[in-house]
């Protein structure tokens, strides 16, 4: 019999990346925050395997679970997740303004969070 972290795993590899975000993003809906976090971070794993470490996905699984840290009151990793999504989103050539100021603002609000309790 499959151990239960084993069968997860292959069904991870199954579903591949974006399988692993998009059940980031259900859980994230339902409020499962700490559960989707790690669905976004199997998601970080696999687009860092499959498209390398500088694949917008890469920068966009990260910034999701650093949402879910924030909103479960792990500010501390979500500031720090932040600044990893910033730092992979201005080194893109393409990058969009947009994504990298909506980041910083979700930085600043993680933050905000840190020192407003």
């Amino acid at each position: 019999m499959f151990p239960f972290r084993q069968l997860g795993d292959w069904l991870i590899r199954r579903g591949g990346p974006g399988g692993a975000f998009t059940a980031g993003l259900n859980n994230m809906d339902k409020g499962k925050f700490s559960i989707a976090a790690e669905a976004f971070q199997d998601a970080e794993r696999l687009y860092t395997e499959q498209f390398g470490a500088s694949h917008p996905r890469v920068a966009e699984a990260i910034a999701y679970r650093a949402w879910c840290y924030a909103k479960s009151n792990r500010e501390a990793d979500a500031v720090e997740l932040y600044r990893k999504a910033i730092e992979l989103e201005s080194k893109r050539p393409d990058r969009r303004g947009d994504r990298l100021q909506q980041l910083v603002q979700q930085l600043a609000w993680a933050r905000s969070k840190m020192t407003n309790g």
